[in-house]
């Protein structure tokens, strides 16, 4: 079942300053309503009880009441439909709006600082990123570089290896040199026998004269 008020509950120690409660005033005068002030039974905070019929529709309509609801949503308060309600109107001790605004003040600094230090540890990250970026930027570019000189560096070493092979290699195959291969076809030539000669120029004649 739901019930008949709407509670609008500030934490213990907080107040509306003179101003808001001015405005209160004038939409419950307007609007030919009444609310009633109290504290919560549970931590003695400041409460306002509302009609729920009214204040749903006021709140639906956007005018000055949704206008205040916001405010004081902002800063922690809350609207319930059940509470433990003390009736206390001595409970309401309104306060000037510029002390309100230093205690917001106040309980802004640490959150300022807090985001403060954030952000400068987020540029102190991102310029560490962007050095190291350009650090390896230049790295690359001193390699790409280099790359060419080594690479016709190691085309010559490999030129001079490949020569150095090569002679060695010839000069340790088994082929036998110049004056060898002379010296083995003159002895040869040497050492065929007279007959074998006499015997091929003989057919050799021959043959001519069956030419002939």
């Amino acid at each position: 079942m739901s019930s008949i008020y709407r509670y609008v509950v500030f934490a213990p120690g907080k107040q509306p300053t003179i101003e808001e409660v001015a405005q209160l005033r004038e939409w419950s005068a307007a609007t030919k309503q009444r609310f009633a002030v109290g504290i919560n039974g549970e931590d003695g905070g400041l409460v306002f009880a509302f009609d729920a019929g009214g204040f749903e529709s006021a709140r639906s309509a956007g005018g000055s009441l949704a206008t205040l609801l916001g405010r004081w949503e902002v800063r922690g308060c809350e609207v319930r439909e059940r509470l433990l309600f003390v009736k206390k109107p001595t409970a309401l001790q309104p306060m000037p709006g510029s002390l309100l605004h230093e205690s917001i003040e106040r309980r802004s600094e640490p959150v300022l600082k807090r985001k403060q230090l954030a952000a400068q540890e987020a540029l102190g990250r991102a310029g560490l990123k962007f050095h190291r970026t350009l650090e390896q930027h230049a790295w690359l570019h001193r390699v790409a570089q280099v790359v060419p000189y080594a690479l016709i560096g190691l085309g010559g070493l490999l030129i001079v290896a490949t020569g150095i092979f090569a002679r060695q290699r010839l000069l340790k195959s088994p082929a036998e040199r110049r004056e060898q291969t002379i010296e083995r076809v003159a002895g040869d030539a040497m050492r065929t026998p007279l007959a074998r000669q006499a015997k091929e120029v003989k057919s050799q004649r021959n043959k001519g004269y069956e030419d002939e």
